[in-house]
């Protein structure tokens, strides 16, 4: 009976990776998503539905965004309220997230399943935003609708960058010699898929993932296997280089991305009016605006969802930075709140690394936290259901190996 409980949960979690991707917009992957849960929660309940810490974490952080409403801190109210619904609705989702994950102990399974639903979600979208590329980046931020029903779409080019970010790294995570070049292939598939995107930020993950993850194939660091992560640095980062450098359609999408930032980093005494990027100049605009608003209320904040609702962009935009969104929106106490299940995590984390024989999977997962946390500087994540996803997958495998010594089915 449990196998057919498994195939369900499967299914199950396949049709909500489509929805949180294409149909996070209408009111049918909305559905979709509860079904997702409610249905998960009903199977696991047969033996019994787990809540870790870490849920009552984000239960508390809820509780700090509600009180902002009660106590008139929030000063745009309704768009406070609507974010408290949004990280209530999140918070189911993540345990349910977490159960299914526990419930079925096979990580490698579910790291493909995730990988092969995210292509598939790409190439279905990729027949109607394709045309994005030609305005400079693959995106769906235009929502695709019939008449006033919302249908797909809705994301920008960042957060599609991250959909093919995380599940790769888990897919190379759980190393299997037996599916080893079909999951190379699905990887280059994703990293494509990300390019196209033209994101910066995500690069410095799926860099990790081919210079490092996949030249180990699952075994710790040596002398030996940092010669080999450096050769193949080389022979990855030079020709990808002269690739994106050269040829002219790489390097309108992502090359010219990736040398304005070098000129921005590596010069500390720059304009940033003399910088040609818009993206990076008025990004620039925005964290100072938002490192102002936090200043002015340092200990409580705005109310979350302030930076947006009141327009301070003027682009109708968050503030680009999930710190500073943190900071401005619930002040030092929510930023520590927020921040603590993260560091919850990162802490179980390293402990088992330090007990653990099986060391390249949490040094890989120690390494990939801590860069999902850097990228938290440049890109709101609070309010995400994908976000969910890896954060689930880590948690799981924490308690999976403290209570089985294992995550994958024999």
């Amino acid at each position: 009976m449990k196998i057919k409980y498994n195939t369900i949960l499967d299914f199950l979690f396949a049709i909500f990776i489509f929805s949180i991707f294409v149909l996070s917009k209408s009111i049918i992957g909305k559905a979709l998503q509860l079904i997702f849960v409610l249905c998960t929660l009903l199977i696991v309940s047969k033996e019994k539905i787990k809540v870790n810490k870490f849920h009552f974490l984000e239960l508390t952080f809820c509780i700090f965004v509600f009180l902002q409403f009660v106590f008139n801190i929030a000063v745009m109210k309704q768009a406070t309220k609507s974010i408290f619904i949004t990280m209530i609705y999140n918070m189911f989702f993540s345990i349910a997230l977490y159960n299914y994950i526990t419930y079925r102990k096979d990580l490698k399974r579910i790291s493909y399943q995730y990988s092969i639903v995210t292509i598939i979600s790409f190439v279905f979208l990729s027949f109607f935003y394709f045309d994005t590329l030609s305005q400079f980046r693959f995106n769906t931020n235009s929502v695709y609708s019939i008449g006033n029903f919302k249908l797909f779409g809705g994301h920008s080019s960042t957060s599609l960058s991250l959909f093919a970010m995380i599940p790769c790294f888990f897919l190379n995570l759980f190393y299997d010699e037996k599916h080893y070049k079909r999951n190379i292939l699905l990887s280059l598939i994703l990293l494509f898929f990300s390019i196209l995107t033209g994101t910066r930020k995500t690069l410095i993950v799926f860099a990790f993932i081919f210079i490092v993850m996949i030249p180990l194939k699952g075994k710790d660091i040596n002398f030996k296997r940092i010669f080999k992560i450096i050769f193949t640095f080389i022979m990855v980062f030079i020709p990808s280089c002269i690739l994106i450098m050269k040829i002219p359609f790489l390097y309108n999408i992502i090359g010219s991305r990736v040398e304005s930032t070098f000129v921005y980093f590596l010069n500390d005494d720059i304009d940033i009016n003399s910088i040609d990027d818009s993206s990076i100049r008025v990004r620039e605009r925005m964290k100072k605006r938002a490192w102002e608003l936090f200043l002015e209320k340092k200990y409580f904040g705005w109310g979350m969802d302030y930076f947006k609702a009141s327009n301070q962009s003027n682009l109708g935009y968050y503030s680009h930075s999930n710190f500073l969104e943190l900071l401005t929106g619930g002040g030092i106490v929510g930023f520590i709140i927020y921040y603590s299940k993260y560091i919850v995590l990162l802490i179980e984390i390293i402990i088992i690394y330090l007990k653990s024989s099986k060391k390249y999977i949490w040094f890989s997962s120690i390494i990939f936290l801590s860069l999902m946390i850097l990228i938290e500087l440049w890109q709101v994540t609070y309010i995400y259901r994908f976000i969910l996803i890896y954060q689930s997958i880590l948690l799981s495998m924490v308690y999976l190996q403290k209570k089985y010594k294992t995550f994958l089915q024999n």
